[in-house]
């Protein structure tokens, strides 16, 4: 019985998450009927299940390879690092110079238990490599192949 509950709780978790990536999807074909240039990044992140989540989500919510490039990179890189992923994940996007003025970015984190948090950020101006950032000295050699 508390299987099934805390399996529920997962469940309940995960789809308020995915909501938000939805009303994000929702936003960017609003923007590009504006004609604003708009793009949505999205990058995720497990202290758990690594790279099995990552082919999960990409597989289920419809993503693009590049939207879970950062964290496929960020593990190969620097294995798993738990939460502080989340910051290598954003710093390849910026040393990839992807993140441009109106730019989202949605980040997604599984911890231990039923740990689910988001974030999404928008950029208010073009963005930058940081000097010394953990990319610096290898971003020309990403993305690597993954094999299955």
């Amino acid at each position: 019985m508390a299987l099934t509950n805390r399996s529920n709780a997962v469940e309940d978790r995960i789809d308020t998450n995915i909501n938000t990536i939805i009303a994000l999807r929702i936003m960017a074909s609003w923007d590009k009927k504006k004609n604003h240039k708009s793009e949505t990044f999205v990058t995720q992140t497990s202290s758990i299940g690594g790279r099995a989540v990552i082919d999960e989500l990409e597989k289920n919510l419809a993503l693009k390879r590049e939207h879970v490039e950062p964290s496929r990179m960020t593990l190969r890189k620097f294995g798993n690092i738990s939460s502080s992923s989340l910051w290598y994940e954003l710093a390849y996007i910026e040393a990839k110079m992807r993140v441009r003025k109106g730019h989202r970015i949605w980040q997604i984190a599984f911890g231990s238990g039923l740990k689910c948090n988001r974030a999404v950020w928008q950029a208010l101006r073009n963005v930058k490599p940081s000097p010394k950032g953990p990319w610096e000295d290898s971003i020309d050699r990403y993305p690597v192949p993954i094999v299955d």
